[in-house]
């Protein structure tokens, strides 16, 4: 039993203590990201452009400065970014991705870098104002995203649409009657197509966006969190920020509802997780 247990804690051990050397020796750090969420990453001109992308770039440099290491971007949809992770398919995922509760199970998130909420979109006739209004409404949201789960919550009638781009569609061509997402995917939409409208701008508590990494990998992770305090005390998160989000919408948008004061995680007292919908996701 004692040699059984020594060679677990050793396979444990060397499975990730060497992480970052590996990357290192490899001269590759694979990163998902997402490739269809403006303005987080989408592609233009055949490059990927959006805030995640600038900020993984950051993240490497902090952690690899003198190595001459290469950034190898790979999709990560929501519903297939625990599995990437968990099956070594990426190092590093950087995808617009909330912390929640059940997702903690299962990956390890690092310090957040952005807070957001959910909204609905849906079209500039439409009369929907509340959350009432949604549940006898047609909704679209995208699978495995906490908007599902938010609508799952709250008794709303949805189906699901397998990208951003399919529910958009299904809102502008009236198959559908609202779109819940992401609110910065959501004012992106809005912003850009004329005929739609964002109704109800915060449906939903504050959700927080972090890199995630395999459960235990916490060299990478300690690396991940130190990169993001560097990044936020030296003003390249606001600059990537302003660079991304605030020059997409001309600064119409108000920052201080998506930047941190802060890299942590307000903490929830424990009389209110139960009312916070988020809290459990």
């Amino acid at each position: 039993m004692k040699r059984v247990f020594l060679v677990s804690i050793f396979l444990t051990i060397s499975l990730f203590a060497g992480h970052i050397d590996d990357i290192r020796e490899r001269g590759i750090i694979k990163i998902g990201v997402p490739f269809d969420m403006v303005p987080f990453g989408y592609k233009n001109d055949g490059l990927l452009k959006g805030y995640d992308i600038d900020l993984v770039k950051a993240i490497t440099a902090e952690i690899f400065p003198s190595a001459n290491m290469k950034i190898e971007l790979i999709s990560a949809p929501t519903d297939q970014i625990v599995d990437l992770i968990q099956k070594d398919r990426v190092d590093i995922v950087v995808s617009a991705f909330t912390i929640t509760k059940n997702r903690s199970k299962m990956v390890n998130f690092s310090l957040p870098y952005l807070k957001v909420n959910l909204a609905a979109l849906a079209r500039k006739d439409s009369n929907i104002t509340s959350l009432n209004d949604l549940k006898s409404s047609k909704v679209v949201v995208k699978k495995d995203t906490t908007a599902y789960a938010f609508a799952k919550q709250n008794g709303i009638n949805f189906k699901t649409c397998t990208d951003i781009i399919a529910c958009h569609t299904l809102v502008s061509q009236g198959k559908a009657d609202v779109f819940i997402g992401n609110n910065l995917v959501i004012y992106a939409i809005d912003f850009v197509d004329n005929n739609l409208e964002t109704k109800i701008k915060t449906i939903s508590e504050p959700m927080y966006l972090a890199a995630a990494v395999k459960m235990g990998n916490n060299e990478l992770l300690d690396a991940i969190n130190s990169a993001l305090k560097n990044l936020h005390s030296n003003g390249v998160l606001d600059k990537i920020y302003l660079e991304n989000i605030g020059s997409f919408f001309r600064n119409s948008v108000d920052k201080e509802l998506f930047i941190l004061d802060e890299l942590r995680i307000p903490k929830i007292k424990s009389e209110e997780k139960k009312s916070n919908r988020l809290y459990n996701l």
